[in-house]
């Protein structure tokens, strides 16, 4: 392994592929540098396996709360009294966000649905008539 004066004194190698100015010094790969790039290594490693833990275990929270709320252990849409007033608040800025993308409201959209249901019906009908 080389010396700190014998790598500051180095004039470089055209050979080695660093280029056309010989003045420009060239530091050799220390064994540090592969502590360092170990270590990252490592770190690396170690982030991904605890996002696969993580991934996991959300996967599993997941399974767990369908399978209760399959077997009634839990409840859905049920609101309390105390977390009404939260609710009715998000209720009403998702509506009147869904109102200004669209242009119009929940209520005609549903308007519109059934309008759209009750054609939809009637052609169905006539073309099963007429066959």
């Amino acid at each position: 392994m080389e010396t700190g004066s014998q790598l500051l004194s180095y004039e470089g190698d055209v050979r080695k592929g660093f280029g056309s100015n010989a003045d420009v010094p060239v530091v050799t790969p220390a064994g540090a540098s592969n502590i360092i790039n170990d270590t990252a290594k490592n770190m690396m490693l170690l982030n991904h396996e605890n996002n696969v833990k993580i991934f996991n275990q959300k996967i599993a929270d997941r399974d767990v709360t369908l399978q209760m709320l399959e077997k009634g252990a839990i409840s859905s849409g049920a609101i309390e009294p105390e977390d009404r007033k939260f609710f009715n608040e998000s209720e009403g800025k998702v509506n009147k966000a869904f109102e200004e993308v669209l242009g119009f409201s929940a209520e005609e959209m549903n308007r519109r649905a059934i309008e759209f249901g009750t054609i939809v019906l009637a052609d169905i009908e006539s073309r099963s008539k007429s066959a």
